[in-house]
């Protein structure tokens, strides 16, 4: 039996979706810069894409930007606040992913100060902390809405509403939040915010940047003046077209996704308990269903995951993005583990793709290990 838990690193095509990939990708072709009836009916598709994505978060389509991935809309976003400033204070923390992370570190190396405020035991940030650190030459504020590696959900509404009446630039990187849960970005009080489809059943190559129209950041890259002159480059039209076509049906169906997910959270907590002395889920607060990070005690990721991977299951250690090595979790060490705990402790990531029966393999093949 194949079981992938891994579903935070990236998501699998939906079967309902597989034949309309190849019919995306032989009909819709052209520019959607070109003049003619072609580039023109790129075009058309190009920006109902763009209004299901601000339709689902409750924004103006003019201030949804298609980019790479959320990669570049973090860099995007976090170095074009940076740059149209000149100077200043960045606010972030020690526990983003590392396309905010070594965006910050590349920018203190330029001059601009740097905030890196740690998580408390529950791997939260809490808003009086970001508070308690704003300086009068604070530009940007740069926290994630989730963890990717724990699941540990940060205040980012109650944060948005705090700094309301400052001029500070308010960030989110929301790549594990959009579509596990409903959104309203008009009730936040946020700037910009970065995603990648290919976390949500789409394809690998797109993304989605959110930026208020009353802010004219800095371009990092230059060339044409597609996507209203703020990222320039011919947009990857099929990967954008295909994903938010399965965005939509995603978020139209989300309300019983959502359902689903927590009822097969629920049945692998309830077997991760029986296996108690055993197994510890290391943030059982403030967590959302989709991302479970458990420390199996007294294994080593070293020897975990080759013998996981051996017997079909496909889960991980940490960020995607951190690969090469088999290195503890610095973010469960920033939030008190030991390098130890965090050396035995693996993420799961669930879907709607993944079943009860794959849970009953996964917990077979983790007692066997024991």
């Amino acid at each position: 039996m194949k079981v992938y838990l891994d579903n935070a690193a990236t998501t699998g095509i939906l079967d309902e979706f597989k034949e309309e990939l190849l019919n995306v990708f032989v009909t819709n072709f052209a520019n959607a810069s070109s003049i003619h009836a072609l580039g023109k009916k790129s075009r058309y598709i190009l920006e109902k894409s763009r209004e299901i994505v601000a339709n689902s978060l409750n924004v103006l389509p003019k201030d949804i930007f298609f980019t790479s991935g959320a990669t570049e809309s973090n860099n995007m976003i976090i170095k074009g606040v940076a740059l149209s400033k000149g100077s200043g204070h960045i606010i972030t923390s020690s526990i983003e992913h590392p396309s905010v992370l070594n965006v910050c570190k590349y920018l203190e190396e330029k001059g601009y100060e740097i905030t890196y405020l740690r998580p408390d035991k529950y791997g939260r940030i809490s808003k009086e902390d970001v508070i308690s650190n704003i300086k009068e030459n604070t530009i940007l504020i740069t926290i994630m809405a989730v963890n990717n590696e724990t699941g540990v959900k940060m205040p980012i509404e109650d944060i948005g509403n705090a700094i309301k009446e400052t001029n500070i630039f308010f960030h989110s990187d929301m790549t594990q939040l959009i579509l596990k849960e409903k959104i309203d970005l008009s009730s936040f009080n946020i700037d910009g915010i970065s995603a990648s489809f290919h976390k949500l059943h789409g394809l690998k190559g797109a993304g989605i940047a959110y930026i208020k129209s009353k802010h004219q950041i800095e371009k990092i890259l230059h060339g044409g003046h597609q996507e209203k002159n703020r990222r320039s480059g011919t947009e990857n039209l099929q990967s954008i077209i295909y994903s938010s076509k399965v965005y939509e049906y995603l978020y139209n169906n989300i309300d019983k996704n959502l359902e689903y997910i927590k009822e097969l959270r629920k049945y692998l907590g309830d077997k991760l308990e029986k296996l108690e002395g055993k197994v510890l889920v290391n943030n059982n607060k403030y967590t959302i269903n989709h991302i479970i990070n458990i420390q199996i005690i007294g294994k080593d990721i070293d020897y975990l995951l080759p013998l996981f991977d051996m017997n079909g299951i496909y889960i991980s250690g940490g960020s995607a993005c951190q690969s090469g090595a088999i290195n503890p979790s610095t973010v469960l060490m920033e939030q008190g583990l030991s390098e130890e705990e965090a050396k035995s402790s693996v993420r799961l990531s669930l879907s709607i793709q993944n079943t009860k029966e794959e849970i009953d393999y996964f917990i077979d093949v983790l007692k066997k290990i024991l």
